[in-house]
């Protein structure tokens, strides 16, 4: 046993000639902390398609991020000196949204109408981003060139959770208002229909995100400035839903896959003094065309599925402001 902790030691004290600095693949590594607000701004799409063959909308509510205000929290493992040699890099990013009124929900129907094709129902109300987790996981392989450049092939793991609620508002039904004798085809909606208050809350709504997206980095260092670029694309995507009707006592559950993704972004820091930046950084996610199954789950009745009717997307551009310190 003495022989083990012994050798141990000594694997240890040679590859680690200083105290915070790891030797790997024949260069030094670090790790660095970064945190510091941020915001997000864009919108989140739920989607209900005519049925599992058509494009067109049978419903659609776009839930407001704008803008939704976060803290970041960003731990690193990578080349304490990128532009020495080739290496691998290892991110864990982490953002949580602060809970907050984000502007409103729009909901529209387009319900069996006497002219086809019509809008017929629409409602709008305040949206409260409850909760937002953004989680992003990269590993990267850099590679230097020319002195002051890099180029990094990466590959991510990215998380993304939100939960909102519909409150008060009002509703634009008109003559197709649920409660009165009428029944399809419904009449094509209508601006200068009354908009008959609501208080209280109405729905509230989930979305779970999981994607693996490769994709690439440029950057450059040039004095105490590094400037990098990224763009990650994909159709890695998973995505489950929860939408619950609470004056209807319904919830509706999505389980979809597939679609694109996509996420340019873009990272400048300024070296402050030594093992110390300041940095900005700016993203935009792109997510379309997710789909596949809903579940319904009726107060009173057995739930029961339509396969290839549920949709989601989420448009967000992010910005923020991190300090970083190297360990």
């Amino acid at each position: 046993m003495k022989s083990i902790v012994g050798f141990c030691c000594f694997v240890t004290l040679a590859c680690t000639p200083a105290f915070g600095e790891i030797r790997l693949l024949g260069q030094p590594y670090a790790f660095s902390l970064s945190a510091g607000p941020g915001m997000m701004y864009g919108t989140a799409y739920e989607i209900v398609y005519q049925d599992s063959a058509s494009e067109d909308y049978l419903s659609e509510l776009r839930w407001e991020l704008k803008p939704l205000w976060y803290l970041g929290l960003k731990a690193s493992f990578g080349p304490g000196d990128i532009l020495r040699r080739w290496g691998i890099s290892l991110e864990l990013a982490v953002k949580a949204g602060l809970p907050m009124k984000t502007g409103t929900l729009e909901d529209r129907d387009w319900l069996t109408s006497t002219v086809p094709g019509s809008l017929t129902h629409f409602s709008s109300h305040d949206n409260k981003t409850r909760a937002a987790v953004l989680a992003d996981l990269d590993f990267a392989f850099s590679l230097p060139f020319k002195g002051r450049f890099f180029f990094k092939p990466l590959l991510s793991l990215d998380y993304v959770f939100l939960s909102m609620e519909a409150r008060n508002g009002y509703i634009q039904y008109g003559p197709n208002y649920p409660s009165s004798s009428r029944t399809a085809p419904y009449e094509p909606w209508s601006s200068s229909w009354k908009k008959e208050p609501m208080t209280g809350s109405g729905i509230t709504y989930i979305q779970h995100w999981i994607l693996l997206s490769p994709g690439i980095g440029f950057g450059a260092v040039l004095d105490r400035v590094t400037l990098e670029a990224s763009f990650k694309i994909t159709p890695a995507i998973l995505c489950i839903t929860i939408d619950n009707h609470l004056l209807w006592g319904t919830v509706f559950t999505d389980y979809m896959a597939g679609g694109l993704a996509l996420e340019p972004a873009l990272d400048i820091s300024v070296e402050l003094a030594k093992n110390m930046s300041l940095g900005l950084t700016a993203s935009y996610r792109h997510m379309v065309k997710t789909r596949g199954d809903t579940v319904v789950d009726e107060k009173g009745k057995e739930a029961y599925a339509v396969p290839g009717v549920g949709g989601s997307g989420l448009r967000l551009f992010d910005g923020g402001l991190y300090f970083k310190v190297r360990l």
